[in-house]
């Protein structure tokens, strides 16, 4: 009986002595793998009858999986002339979860929002447009996801991404 109960104040006591403290660096899986995330979101605009495409580019960063990435293009805040939405982020931003799910199959956790504020002689406007989704992909291949769409049911607002595993 007394083995016993050494036994369990010794793994006890091993126990107590692995616990990590608020100042050490959080353990990071070993076996997670780093992507590298790049791409295109486009919005078509029409201004008086004309058409205008408007790209922003999502420059190449990195992130590792199961880890959410933000990008955000635009800015922190903007200010309606009313003051009703002063602080309201706007332009485009992406939140991304990547996930293995074997082979070159990976799973992409998205949430993606473009907030506009326009400005028209003395009139002010602000316009949103939001989509949360997962979807499945092959590493290397680019993804096509439509926010929106015309009145034709041609994309107003697409993003092309591209994510691959890096050894980087």
């Amino acid at each position: 009986m007394r083995w016993i109960l050494l036994l369990c104040a010794a793994s006890l006591l091993g126990a107590a002595a692995q616990t990590v403290c608020a100042d050490e660096p959080p353990v990071v899986n070993p076996r997670a793998k780093q992507f590298k995330v790049q791409g295109k979101f486009t919005e078509i605009l029409v201004n008086d009858g004309d058409k205008t495409e408007s790209p922003v580019r999502i420059p190449a960063f990195f992130t590792v999986e199961g880890k959410k990435a933000t990008f955000r293009s635009g800015g922190a805040t903007g200010v309606l002339g009313n003051g009703d939405a002063a602080g309201a982020p706007y332009g485009f931003s992406l939140q991304l979860t990547i996930t293995r799910l074997g082979g070159d199959e990976i799973l992409l956790e998205m949430a993606i929002d473009n907030s506009q504020l326009s400005v028209d002689g003395k009139v002010t406007s602000a316009r949103n447009v939001s989509l949360s989704t997962a979807r499945k992909a092959k590493g290397g291949k680019a993804v096509r996801l439509v926010l929106e769409e015309d009145a034709r049911g041609g994309p107003r607002q697409w993003l092309d991404l591209t994510v691959t595993e890096s050894d980087e």
